[in-house]
């Protein structure tokens, strides 16, 4: 009997301890709205397509959290293309565990990916990736502040091994540092691209790794304008087809930038020299290269206008076109994005 009494103080110690928690616990939901409309004037290009992308998407969002550190999110994002006569073509689940302190986040799970990723230029992730792959499926972590200074490790696991499928993964690391007006700025991944299971004759496990250094000056409020970035780096690729003799490249060259904000406008300029890239773009395409296939060619410039129509936490909608100079030609886009976010 004094056996049993013990354990039944141990089981009403536990079943309070968990009514106490389960008081501490917080319930949040939140709705996401996206919209956008991307009109691309590439016909004449030979290295990339000429396309129009528009669909609209909702994310909603359930959180479970406690302790002031511990989230718990479930929910699903679900795309529609304008035009589609399809209810949904494509929905994303969302189940994702936070942890959140000051200076320390932790994501795991299947988690949105823009906002993590956004200091990623489209040399690494072309528009699309933003469109039509909302979510992250891994890990990210991250010490620091975006606005300061960080650095993150993250895996997004973006194929399952199957007869129709090939095995594919992301592994990548940023970093930002902070000196005053210097700073230096750090982006890399490398993307494995492995076989079907069973394997398909004539496959071979590929390779397709990026790396960015950058360094720069920025300032904050610069005579009329609010920010002002002025930056020079180096772009390293390591491109491999396994196994296959002459398969192997190792593209680098030049990247130099220039950003002003004025008011609502902003200017945002990039521009490449050095080696092509994406040397196997014609066997593997898309499903290797997820970077702007713009740098298949030697020069490279990108310039892009953006008028902030909205910019609130709630309401965000902006107005760009897009200007590409490459094979000795400009070319054209015209975009169109609108965000909504409510919630308690």
């Amino acid at each position: 009997m004094k056996k049993l009494r013990i354990v039944c103080l141990i089981l009403t110690a536990w079943q309070l301890g968990l009514g106490s928690k389960a008081q501490s616990l917080e319930a949040k939901w939140r709705v996401g709205f996206d919209y956008f409309f991307d009109n691309t004037e590439f016909e004449s290009s030979t290295l990339t397509d000429d396309r129009t992308m528009s669909a609209v998407r909702l994310s909603p969002e359930a959180e479970f959290s406690w302790s002031g550190k511990h989230h718990l999110f479930a929910g699903f994002s679900a795309l529609r293309n304008t035009g589609s006569r399809s209810f949904a073509d494509h929905v994303t689940p969302l189940a994702y565990y936070l942890f959140k302190e000051a200076n320390v986040q932790l994501y795991a799970g299947i988690f949105p990916r823009n906002e993590l990723l956004s200091n990623y230029s489209d040399f690494f992730f072309q528009d699309s990736v933003r469109y039509y792959v909302p979510a992250m499926q891994g890990i990210f972590w991250q010490m620091g502040k975006r606005d300061d200074s960080f650095f993150n490790l993250w895996l997004d696991w973006t194929g399952k091994q199957s007869p129709v499928q090939h095995e594919s993964f992301f592994l990548g690391a940023s970093a930002y540092k902070k000196f005053n007006l210097f700073f230096l700025d750090f982006q890399s991944y490398l993307f494995h691209f492995a076989k079907t299971l069973p394997p398909n004759d004539g496959q071979h496990v590929c390779d397709n790794a990026l790396l960015q250094l950058s360094a720069g000056l920025k300032w904050n409020k610069l005579s009329v304008f609010d920010d002002v970035i002025l930056s020079a780096g180096g772009l390293a690729g390591f491109e491999r087809e396994r196994n296959v003799e002459g398969q192997t490249y190792m593209p680098i060259g030049l990247v130099l930038r220039a950003k002003a904000d004025f008011w609502k406008l902003s200017v945002d300029n990039r521009l490449y020299l050095g080696d092509k890239r994406m040397n196997m773009y014609g066997k593997f395409g898309s499903a290797l290269y997820w970077g702007n296939p713009f740098l298949r060619d030697n020069l490279y410039f990108q310039s892009r206008l953006y008028w902030q129509i909205f910019q609130t936490d709630v309401l965000k909608a902006r107005l760009a076109s897009h200007f590409h100079y490459s094979e000795a030609q400009w070319m054209f886009e015209q975009v169109f994005t609108l965000q909504v976010a409510i919630g308690n």
